[in-house]
């Protein structure tokens, strides 16, 4: 059995070879909502209502701000891949931050009495 020095190098060459693999990242999220519109006499309106849409958006975070961008059905499959893969780049990030921590309190004996 390999040692846990060698353990935590080889778990993060695969974290490290797995984040150069994934290609373009587009941050934030498609959603598709339906809505209801401001003229009165509109069937949105009625009880049930019958909303508008369904429409797709591309929601982001930019200084603070929500950004929101209405998307076509060709943008939508030429862009949810890159949303897929910003995603998978936060759970590599995420795992290789968690392996690093797991290896300075290993190395330091933090936690061990």
């Amino acid at each position: 059995m390999p040692s846990q020095p060698q353990h935590h190098d080889r778990q993060q060459h695969e974290l490290i070879t797995q984040i150069a693999a994934l290609g373009p990242c587009l941050p934030g999220s498609i959603t598709t909502r339906q809505m209801r519109c401001g003229r009165a006499g509109c069937a949105c309106k009625a009880q049930p209502p019958k909303l508008h849409g369904p429409y797709t958006y591309w929601t982001r975070k930019e200084q603070g701000r929500t950004i929101a961008r209405l998307l076509s059905a060709a943008q939508i499959e030429r862009y949810q891949p890159q949303i897929d893969n910003a995603r998978r780049l936060r759970q590599l990030v995420t795992a290789l931050e968690s392996l690093a921590v797991t290896a300075a309190e290993n190395a330091e004996q933090w936690g061990r009495k």
